[in-house]
């Protein structure tokens, strides 16, 4: 195998050149080479490119090998340089070598030619090799200094007897020594006898070439104490004798004072977490398990020893459904989870949910943004309640107006039937049997539908209450006589009157009546006998949720509450009892309106009505009314005067926008010897006013059409008749019409449906008082 080689021969004799090739050749070498013969020459080549192997002539007409040598050396150390001369001494020969030539032989003599090339080459490649590996390691040494000193952890090495033979730049910042002072020095001489002997033990075990791994606090040189973890590996010689150990120290005291921090905010989180009063729950990007509060635990206490690092979303709602943690069906667990699934998708979401043991829960889930899914269980049940409570009021509002409405309207229709039955009645003249028995027969009909309305005025809150500020324990023992003669021996009634029990502005009348009803209602809920219990106590009802009730503002109530321990009611059924004709007895054993007018005399007045009622556990039903004034009087709603004679000669305007309820009070007026004039609405009753000129008293109905109430007409007639009196008229009370401004205080009103002789005595009694001072009242 022949060897190719880059050869420069310095010589001023071409021959002598090709003579040095051929040998070569035949020595199994090729190359290519360059001839030069001067300083200029080697320069240029020696600039031009790296040679493997020079040979040069000795002495040459403008060189020699001892300059030649001088510029080869200049430019490479290892380049192997042979002198090849005609004729030398030895003395030259041994100069030329000590001048740093490799090789020196005769040119008539190129027998050693090949193996001096060969040998020379191989030398030089073995010194080249080894020139790198020096600057390899060189280069690595300074590497791994490089690193060591940017590494924020203290490295040392140590020989066997403890004695310091590298540190680097941390070491050297926490000795406060340099590396020139540590070196040499022994553990002990650097760190101090009292850090030594916390490491006695662990480099007792390192010299013995075992691997030591532990953390300690050890105070350092520069004054500060840190808590370290140290490695120790011996290092181990090729025979295998421990010479010495390699150290590594990390600082952990701000990992220390971190992690210190990091488990006080989890305790303080997990402290706040507990602290809520919402339930808790946390889960990984994958929908597990990560963690959940007490108060999570506490909704689901089904599935608590579940909950646990890990556990899958699904299977925990699967075993929450099977276990009877929440209500519905599976189909509805299925729904729920795909909207909670779906909700984590969209990174928000909520949804309610009822529990097994009726509460609700408002779900939300939120994802953070790394990914978690935080969940919130917040206990609605309250709020729940009120809102359902808030709808039923609602209803029965709408309930109410509309019944108010319907009343108003028949009161119209009973006014002209009551009124001209009466007048019948009284109009004299012989009458058959059949014929008076039929008159007595539509009044009584009549009078219970006044009856009636009278009742759906009380639910919506539209009756006429004569209120006076009364002790209610005054009306139990009466009471208490009262029910017993209603209700029936079989139960057993007792009454618990509260001492020093505030007084409450009420109609008493109307207060018993709706005590009467709660009463029946007992009874008929306990077909088997029982308790009846009637109750009194002052209640405060606060502002901050404690024994608030719906639809009551805070402050200071009296409450009288009716208690059986009857069938009781359940939920459905609860929340339908103050619904008017709403009734669970038997067709003809109830009308479905007495626990009506309980609720709208008690909201009429300003209290409530509270029920607390379960199936098989009996019926409280509480009435909260506001507390009085000390000094407030009783208050009348209409002062009547008994007057024998009701007759007069007077002039009177009736307007009455109902033709009916019109015809039958000119008929009444103009019987009694009145002059009648009539309207059927507020401008119809202008132009009467404006063409006459006496009118002694304006009778009119409170609402009328066209633009114009009575009490605008009222007004009118007032600047054109100061001296004359007014009556108004309507199928309203008196409440309603003050609540509406569509009345003033103290003014005279005639509640329809009436009978002729209490409406002739009220304007009888008009006319006789109207010079008396009229009230101010009316003023618009």
């Amino acid at each position: 195998m022949t060897t190719e080689i880059r050869l420069l021969i310095v010589d001023d004799s071409a021959d002598d050149a090709e003579l040095l090739s051929r040998e070569l050749r035949k020595g199994g070498f090729e190359f290519t080479f360059e001839l030069v013969e001067d300083a200029a020459g080697l320069s240029a080549a020696l600039a031009a490119t790296d040679w493997d192997i020079i040979i040069s002539d000795h002495v040459m007409p403008q060189f020699n090998s001892f300059a030649a040598l001088k510029l080869v050396r200049e430019k490479s150390r290892d380049t192997p340089f042979i002198v090849i001369s005609g004729t030398v001494g030895e003395e030259v020969a041994v100069e030329v070598m000590k001048s740093g030539a490799n090789d020196y032989m005769l040119k008539d003599n190129l027998i050693r030619l090949v193996p001096a090339v060969r040998r020379e080459l191989e030398e030089a490649a073995s010194r080249k090799q080894r020139r790198q590996a020096e600057l390899a390691l060189r280069k690595s040494e300074a590497h791994i200094r490089l690193i060591a000193d940017n590494l924020p952890v203290l490295i040392t090495h140590l020989d066997k007897d403890l004695r310091f033979q590298f540190v680097n730049k941390t070491a050297e910042e926490w000795y406060c020594l340099s590396a020139e002072d540590v070196l040499g020095k022994t553990v002990g001489d650097v760190i101090g006898v009292k850090a030594l002997e916390k490491l006695q033990g662990h480099l007792d075990k390192v010299t013995s070439g075992e691997r030591v791994n532990f953390t300690e606090t050890l105070s350092y040189p520069d004054g500060k104490t840190r808590n370290v973890h140290v490695s120790y590996v011996p290092d181990i010689s090729e025979d295998g004798l421990v010479r010495g150990h390699f150290g590594l120290v990390v600082d952990l005291t701000a990992h220390k004072q971190t992690e210190a921090a990091l488990v006080e905010t989890e305790a303080y989180l997990f402290s706040a977490v507990e602290s809520i009063s919402e339930g808790f729950i946390l889960y990984d990007p994958d929908d597990r398990f990560i963690m959940c509060n007490e108060k999570y635990k506490d909704f689901y206490p089904q599935i608590k020893d579940d909950l646990v690092p890990g556990a899958n979303l699904e299977d925990l709602a699967r075993k929450a459904f099977e276990r009877g943690a929440v209500k519905g069906s599976a189909e509805d667990e299925d729904l729920s989870l795909n909207l909670r699934l779906s909700q984590q998708e969209s990174a928000q979401g909520s949804r309610e949910q009822e529990l097994s043991d009726g509460r609700w829960l408002l779900c939300s889930d939120r994802r953070t943004a790394d990914g978690l899914t935080v969940g919130i269980r917040t206990d609605i049940t309250d709020v729940k309640q009120t809102a359902d409570q808030l709808r039923r009021a609602q209803r029965l509002e709408a309930v109410g107006q509309l019944t108010g409405g319907v009343a108003h309207d028949f009161n119209n229709i009973l006014a002209a039937i009551i009124g001209n039955l009466d007048l019948i009645e009284d109009g004299g003249g012989i009458r058959d049997k059949f014929d008076q028995d039929g008159i007595a027969i539509a009044l009584r009909s009549a009078h219970r539908g006044a009856a009636l309305t009278h009742r759906l005025l009380a639910f919506s809150r539209q009756q006429a209450l004569d209120a006076e500020a009364t002790n209610i324990n005054d009306i139990l023992t009466p009471f208490h006589e009262l029910a017993t003669r209603t209700i029936g021996e079989d139960i057993t009634i007792e009454m618990k009157p509260s001492a020093d029990l505030w007084p409450t502005m009420v109609d008493v009348g109307q207060l018993e009546n709706a005590l009467l009803n709660l009463a029946i209602n007992a009874r008929d809920a306990m077909p088997d006998g029982g308790r009846l219990t009637v109750e009194t106590a002052n209640k405060i009802l606060r502002d901050d949720g404690v024994m608030a009730y719906e639809n009551l503002e805070p402050g200071a109530y009296v409450m009288i509450a009716v208690r059986d321990n009857g069938t009781g009611m359940p939920a459905d059924v609860r929340a339908r009892v103050f619904e008017p004709f709403f009734t669970t007895k038997d067709v003809g054993k109830g009308s479905g309106l007495g626990l009506s007018m309980v609720f709208g005399f008690a909201r009429q007045t300003g209290g409530q009505v509270v029920i607390s009622s379960e199936e098989g556990a009996g019926t409280t039903v509480s009435i909260y009314l506001p507390r009085a004034d000390e000094t407030t009087t009783a208050v009348s709603a209409v002062v009547e005067i008994e007057q024998e004679d009701s007759r007069g000669n007077e002039t009177i305007l009736v307007v009455e926008d109902d033709s009916d309820v019109r015809n039958f009070l000119v008929k009444v007026l103009n019987r009694l010897g009145y002059f009648v004039l009539e309207a059927e609405d507020g401008p119809a009753a202008l132009e009467i006013m404006a063409a006459t000129g006496v009118i002694n008293l304006l009778l009119t109905d409170v609402i009328l059409p066209r633009g114009m109430s009575g009490r605008d007409v009222a007004n009118v007639f007032h600047e054109r008749y100061p001296a004359a009196g007014v009556l108004f008229s309507s199928g309203y009370t008196r409440d309603v019409l003050n609540r509406r401004g569509q009345l003033d205080d103290g003014v005279a009103l005639l509640n329809k449906p009436y009978r002729p002789r209490d409406m002739a005595r009220q304007v009888r009694e008009i006319l006789d008082n109207r010079y008396m001072e009229r009230p101010t009242a009316l003023e618009a």
